[in-house]
């Protein structure tokens, strides 16, 4: 499975606070703004950078220092978080 940020969204700062923020388009299917937790923005600024759940999870991991069942909990959560409020989506990768 890949992640995919929704077209329309964009990651902007606001007084050293970051937001999501949803074009009109993108508006439709998440919210127009949101105030992501870390672990959402780390998820947010990874997958718009190509990277992998896994890779997400061994950043957590280090930077954390948290196991790696416990990384990949932190992760699944922020990741299942981000496409349940429509800012990411998910793509079943064909072989």
């Amino acid at each position: 499975m890949r992640y995919v940020p929704r077209s329309g969204v964009t990651l902007t700062k606001i007084c050293d606070v970051f937001f999501l923020v949803s074009t009109r388009d993108a508006s439709e299917h998440c919210p127009i703004i949101s105030h992501p937790g870390i672990f959402e923005l780390m998820c947010w600024e990874g997958v718009t950078k190509g990277k992998t759940a896994d890779e997400l999870c061994a950043v957590t991991e280090k930077a954390f220092k948290r196991t790696p069942e416990q990384a990949k909990r932190i992760i699944g959560n922020a990741l299942g978080s981000l496409v349940e409020k429509g800012y990411l989506t998910e793509e079943i990768e064909s072989l």
